[in-house]
C-alpha cells in the first residue's frame, strides 16, 4: 500500500487536468517563453516562431508543421510530436530526444549542441515538491502516535491479540478504499490506515523477539525481513501495474491478505510473560 497510494494521488491530480485545444490555426513569427502546459495543438501550421527558455510539460503536437522555426534552450517532459512536419527548423541545447518524435519528417533541420546522454526516463518538470512532501509527512507522523499506542496496548493485552486485533482492523479499512475519490481522502485514510497497521507490525517484531532462543533469534529476523522483501517485490508487480483500472484490485488483495494474516496469527503462543 505504501506503493499505491502516492501512485493513485499522481492519478487523481492526472485524471484532474484540463487539456486546452489548439487546432486548425495558422501561428506566425510568434515568440513563446517560459511554461507551455497541458495543452494539444491539432494541424497547427507555426511558421517563423520561436521557442526560446521554454519547458513543455504535458504538451502534444499532432499533425503540426513548423516552417523556419527556432527551438533555443528547450526542456520539456511528457511532450511529443506525432506525424508533424518540419522544414528548416533548427533546434539548439534542447532536450527533445528522438523518442519524442513519432512518425515526423525533417526536412533540411539541424540538432545543434543538444544533449547528448538521452534519458529514458520522461520526468515530470513541474512536479511541486512540497506537495510531495507533505503528503508523505502527513502519511508518516500518524505513525508516531501509532507506536505509543502500541507501545502500551501489547502490553495490557498481550502481543498475539493486538496483532489479531490491528491485522483484522486493517484488512476491513482496506474496503474503504473503494470511495477514496479526492486528494484529501486519500491522504487522510493513508495516515488512518498506518496508524492503525503499526501496532500489528510492532507486535509482530516483539513476538519474532521473543518466540526465538538467542541462537535463533537472528534467523528469526532474518526470515521476516526476506518475507518483506518480497511482499514489496510483489507488490511492485501488482499494484503500480493497475493504478489506473480499477480500485478493486488494492481492495480485495489487501484485505484478503491481512485477513489471512490475522487468521494465521491466531494460532502463534501468546509470548507476553515468556522469560528472554
Amino acid at each position: 500500500m505504501s506503493i499505491w497510494f502516492p501512485e493513485y494521488l499522481r492519478h487523481l491530480e492526472a485524471g484532474e487536468l484540463e487539456v486546452e485545444v489548439v487546432a486548425n490555426q495558422t501561428l506566425e513569427q510568434m515568440k513563446f517563453t517560459d511554461l507551455i502546459q497541458d495543452k494539444r495543438y491539432e494541424k497547427v501550421h507555426f511558421v517563423g516562431d520561436l521557442f526560446e527558455d521554454v519547458t513543455f510539460s504535458r504538451c502534444t503536437f499532432e499533425g503540426c508543421v513548423f516552417d523556419e522555426c527556432e527551438f533555443r534552450r528547450v526542456r520539456s517532459s511528457g511532450t511529443f510530436f506525432v506525424k508533424s512536419t518540419f522544414r528548416r527548423v533548427d533546434f539548439e541545447r534542447t532536450d527533445l530526444y528522438s523518442f519524442r518524435f513519432v512518425d515526423c519528417v525533417f526536412v533540411n533541420s539541424s540538432f545543434r549542441q543538444t544533449v547528448e546522454d538521452e534519458c529514458g526516463l520522461d520526468l515530470d518538470l513541474t512536479t511541486d515538491l512540497s506537495d510531495v512532501f507533505q503528503e508523505n509527512l502527513i502519511a508518516q507522523a500518524a505513525l508516531l502516535p501509532g507506536n505509543i499506542v502500541s507501545s502500551f496496548v501489547l502490553d495490557k493485552f498481550g502481543r498475539i491479540r493486538t496483532m489479531v486485533t490491528s491485522l483484522f482492523l486493517t484488512s476491513c479499512s482496506a474496503l474503504f478504499i473503494w470511495f477514496l475519490d479526492t486528494r484529501t481522502a486519500v491522504i487522510a485514510f493513508e495516515a488512518l490506515f498506518n496508524f492503525i497497521a503499526v501496532s500489528g507490525w510492532n507486535a509482530v517484531d516483539v513476538v519474532t523477539t521473543e518466540s526465538y532462543p538467542p541462537t535463533l533469534r537472528a534467523t528469526g529476523y532474518g526470515f521476516l525481513s526476506a518475507a518483506s522483501r518480497l511482499a514489496a517485490i510483489a507488490g511492485h508487480m501488482t499494484f503500480a501495474r493497475f493504478i489506473g483500472v480499477s480500485r478493486a484490485l488494492p481492495v480485495l488483495t489487501t484485505a484478503a491478505a491481512l485477513m489471512g494474516a490475522a487468521l494465521a496469527a491466531l494460532g502463534l503462543k501468546e509470548t507476553k510473560d515468556a522469560l528472554m
